[in-house]
Formats: C-alpha cells, sequence, structure tokens
C-alpha cells in the first residue's frame, strides 16, 4: 500500500478472494482494514476500521467499486 497524491494505492493483493465465493471474505477484509488502521495510527493517521469496512462492503454489495 502506497499513499500517493493524498490518498492510499493498493498495489499488491496477496490475499485476494472472491468475495462471491468465499464466505469468508467479509472477514478477511475488516481483519486487513484493522491492520492497516492499525499501523496508520502509530503514524498519527486517525481511522475507523469498521466505518471503512461499512462503507466498501456496501459499495461491492451495490455493484459500486
Amino acid at each position: 500500500m502506497l499513499y500517493y497524491r493524498g490518498g492510499p494505492v493498493v498495489i499488491d493483493f496477496p490475499q485476494a478472494s472472491d468475495p462471491r465465493r468465499n464466505p469468508n471474505a467479509p472477514a478477511l477484509l475488516l481483519r486487513d482494514l484493522r491492520n492497516i488502521c492499525a499501523f496508520f495510527s502509530r503514524l498519527g493517521v486517525a481511522s475507523s476500521p469498521e466505518a471503512l469496512y461499512d462503507g466498501m462492503w456496501e459499495r461491492y454489495r451495490r455493484n459500486n467499486l
């Protein structure tokens, strides 16, 4: 993950899974968001992994990603 022009850019998907076929996809996404947010919180970046998850999963659900 990189920070570029004011936002995050994901460049590697080591655990990419198809959420249509993997029932663990929501849990994996939330786990990864918690880890990413914990890392950036040590650098002073405030965030809510649960809020990010809710927004991302809703956009996925509506086919709006």
